[in-house]
């Protein structure tokens, strides 16, 4: 499950354990299932993917700064905003870069599934890159009952 209230308000789930822990606590009440998983990633992973994450909307907001910056984008007051965290625009890359860029060669390879189950490996394998991210809990007890289906009004 990617994404809940009050998790990428505070840093997604690595920054917000107890908040994470609570979300699969609940998830595994509700489900019928031994153990429930929460993770921040959305199968893409952080490079490429985690569209909801602080870092993916800083930096979609810095973009669009930089658009109205040079005329190519609407004027916003994220122009501004920026302005006033990073100083003259025009060093925004240099500024940016120094410290962002993990510097990593890229190797592109064939998909080895579609995004579900990008989404569903950091839940089962926890030897993943990204297992840290991910909050597990083991149901201890039997599994509640399945509740009943709903009996058909009787005919008239």
């Amino acid at each position: 499950m990617a994404g809940a209230p009050g998790l990428a308000a505070s840093g997604g789930v690595a920054a917000a354990r107890a908040a994470a822990r609570s979300l699969v606590g609940a998830l595994r009440e509700d489900l019928p299932v031994r153990e429930a998983a929460v993770t921040g990633v959305d199968g893409w992973g952080p490079l490429l993917g985690d569209d909801g994450g602080g870092a993916r909307i800083g930096t979609a907001g810095l973009r669009a700064a930089l658009r109205a910056h040079d005329g190519r984008g609407p004027d916003t007051v994220l122009l501004d905003a920026a302005a006033g965290l990073f100083g003259d625009l025009e060093r925004l890359p240099t500024t940016v870069g120094r410290d962002g860029s993990p510097g990593l060669p890229v190797r592109l390879t064939s998909a080895l599934g579609d995004p579900l189950e990008g989404a569903r490996l950091p839940a089962l394998d926890r030897a993943t890159p990204h297992s840290s991210l991910v909050v597990r809990v083991r149901r201890t007890a039997a599994n509640p009952p399945l509740p009943a289906p709903a009996t058909p009004p009787a005919s008239v």
